[in-house]
């Protein structure tokens, strides 16, 4: 918490809330006016200090701002008053109050809370992990479709078996079966625990190699797997030798007996 009251009310103020829970540390703006950078840096990376900001001023609040930057963090800022425009500005979120808040603040800041109600914050973070995490759902879903649709033209080849799949059938399958069950992994619900994943990197890009090797050698595989399972039992049932028992046994069967004509000189027997 970083405000302009005093020390006492923020502390109360933040115990109220539930932002603190221990002992809090209640850092002024004299206090933090002796401090050099690479010691407030020392105390913004301590994960286990509740830190109360208390009597600050707007620079003060811009410098809390480009410190948090220094340790990689990805910092949002709310703010009201005038004298947040700087901090509201230097953050990557700035987060202004509509109600309450100042022309100057709304200008500075990215988001304007209409309802001026923090609890909007915490949902729209809800509602922006779930997107998020759908893209990928979706993603994953869309590229674990391909390798199943390949290997039946690749068995085709290789065991000598009539097109598992027609055009038509690939066309069906791309137009119907992917895109609606996609479209509704777009539209899914926020996951039950989703608030309590921590967050993650800055730089974990939304198509990763964990998301590659799922969809490629883990889901693809079990659905071609399943699925020329499927075409050969349907193909036994019809009274038909397994091509694949059939293809694996050719290379080691014998030739044809090759028939040989000696020349035997015919005589009379007695």
């Amino acid at each position: 918490m970083v405000t302009g009251d005093y020390g006492l009310t923020a502390e109360a103020i933040a115990r109220r809330i539930g932002l603190v829970t221990g002992k809090a540390r209640v850092v002024t703006g004299e206090a933090m006016g002796h401090l050099t950078d690479a010691q407030l840096r020392q105390i913004l990376h301590d994960p286990n200090s509740e830190l109360v900001f208390a009597r600050v001023a707007p620079e003060q609040k811009l410098r809390l701002v480009e410190a948090y930057n220094a340790l990689g963090h990805v910092v949002a800022v709310t703010g009201d008053g005038v004298n947040d425009a700087p901090a509201l500005r230097a953050a990557h979120i700035g987060i202004a109050m509509g109600m309450s808040g100042t022309d100057v603040a709304r200008e500075a800041a990215g988001i304007v809370l209409i309802d001026d109600n923090f609890a909007t914050i915490v949902s729209a973070i809800e509602q922006g992990r779930a997107v998020y995490q759908n893209i990928r759902k979706f993603m994953t879903y869309i590229l674990s479709s391909n390798v199943p649709q390949i290997v039946p033209f690749l068995a085709m080849v290789v065991f000598k078996i009539p097109p598992t799949l027609t055009i038509l059938q690939i066309l069906a399958i791309d137009l119907g079966i992917d895109m609606l069950p996609a479209l509704a992994l777009g539209a899914e619900l926020p996951e039950a625990r989703i608030m309590q994943q921590p967050p993650r990197p800055k730089n974990k890009p939304l198509l990763d190699r964990g998301l590659l090797l799922r969809a490629y050698l883990f889901i693809c595989m079990i659905e071609a797997i399943a699925g020329m399972a499927g075409f050969f039992l349907v193909w036994r049932s019809h009274g038909m030798r397994s091509p694949i028992f059939s293809a694996s046994l050719q290379p080691f069967c014998l030739t044809p007996p090759i028939r040989l004509s000696l020349p035997f000189i015919s005589r009379q027997l007695p």
